[in-house]
């Protein structure tokens, strides 16, 4: 029996053999797996045992693994699904809600299809965001580098001709002579620093990933509710998380998920915590018997056609329509933002860096200009 995958998965995924936690395509690539045995007719556990038997990436394979070591246990399939992320997050709570559902419908394979739509709509949003600011970050990163090259080879040059010649020099030029000369002395500690700085702080965030401390929980929370309010960045998160939120939601409930439940498996779904704490409220005033677009309008934190669509779904009766054309709706919106987003940000990081490879160069030119003047 093949697996429908045209290619090997390891080919397909990549190696990953330093990652503990599979990254989102492997966890997309297994659901899309599962989809096709399932609806093959193979139990989960048959199909577990073909994609063993595939060349996969170690970390996508030990949770293939202890997906079939738990079944056969006799746990059940979202308990086995969940035991997964008991030391690393790795399937959502949304994910475990629609398994639940689908245990008790018996509709396994429309449900692995509906997570593999999630996993793949999530994946879309997020890849768009990283269009949008990988360009002007490259930029960045390589006039940093350049910058640096200038103030550590280049610099140093001009000085030993400035004092060769004994020109006085102006204030911006002795600024940037010294801060070449701090460079030169302390580039290998400031590396060494910055990379120990990088390195703890990785391990301070996988340590908190599974177990998050109180003060990570803080700062995470203040972090994530600066991100939505920062002018750039802002209204692109907010457009992305309604979306994503919404299309969740309109999967969950199209599995048979009561709204409720959908509600809670779909907030704890997104990555802003600030975010979920909202949804949280519109959670809690929904069990108090107020409707989703109520509640949504009272707590304010999408925009009125948002929850303007969810009081057409809820006079209508059919909710999950109506969020599954919020998120089409809003993903549009996200390529638009995109767009303007890119087109603002890559002439604004060419200036930036062409403003300050210029004050360096009209720094070093500038003692040799006065001494034009005075000769």
């Amino acid at each position: 029996v093949s697996v429908n995958v045209g290619q090997s998965p390891s080919r397909l995924l990549g190696s990953t053999t330093r990652h503990k936690t599979p990254p989102a395509k492997q966890i997309l690539w297994l659901t899309e797996q599962l989809t096709f045995l399932c609806n093959a007719g193979l139990p989960v556990l048959a199909a577990l045992d073909l994609l063993r038997a595939q060349p996969l990436p170690p970390a996508l394979l030990a949770v293939v693994n202890a997906l079939h070591q738990h079944l056969q246990q006799g746990m059940a399939l979202p308990q086995a699904f969940a035991a997964c992320n008991s030391d690393r997050p790795i399937f959502s709570e949304a994910y475990v809600g629609s398994l639940n559902a689908a245990q008790q419908s018996g509709l396994l394979g429309p449900t692995f299809s509906s997570l593999a739509q999630q996993l793949q709509f999530s994946a879309n949003l997020k890849a768009q965001l990283r269009s949008a600011l990988s360009y002007p970050s490259v930029l960045v990163f390589f006039s940093v580098l350049i910058v640096l090259a200038l103030l550590v080879f280049v610099v140093p040059t001009f000085e030993q001709q400035f004092a060769q010649q004994g020109l006085t020099l102006p204030w911006p030029t002795a600024l940037l002579l010294a801060l070449s000369r701090w460079l030169a002395a302390y580039l290998p500690a400031l590396v060494l620093a910055v990379a120990g700085l990088l390195l703890v702080g990785r391990a301070w965030l996988l340590r908190n990933r599974v177990h998050p401390s109180r003060r990570f929980v803080m700062w995470r929370l203040v972090f994530h509710k600066w991100l939505l309010r920062s002018p750039l960045l802002g209204p692109l998160l907010w457009h992305i998380y309604a979306a994503q939120w919404a299309h969740a939601c309109a999967q969950l409930l199209g599995t048979g998920v009561p709204l409720l439940d959908a509600l809670r498996y779909a907030r704890s779904s997104l990555a802003n915590a600030y975010l979920r704490e909202q949804l949280l409220a519109v959670q809690q005033a929904l069990a108090q018997g107020m409707a989703l677009s109520a509640a949504l309008k009272d707590v304010g934190i999408f925009q009125a056609n948002v929850w303007a669509v969810c009081a057409v779904g809820e006079a209508t009766g059919n909710m999950a329509q109506a969020l599954a054309h919020i998120s089409v709706m809003l993903r549009a919106q996200v390529e638009q933002q995109v767009k303007l987003l890119t087109s603002l940000l890559e002439p604004a990081a060419v200036l930036v860096v062409g403003v300050l490879i210029g004050a360096i160069v009209l720094a070093m030119y500038w003692p040799i200009f006065e001494l034009g003047r005075t000769v």
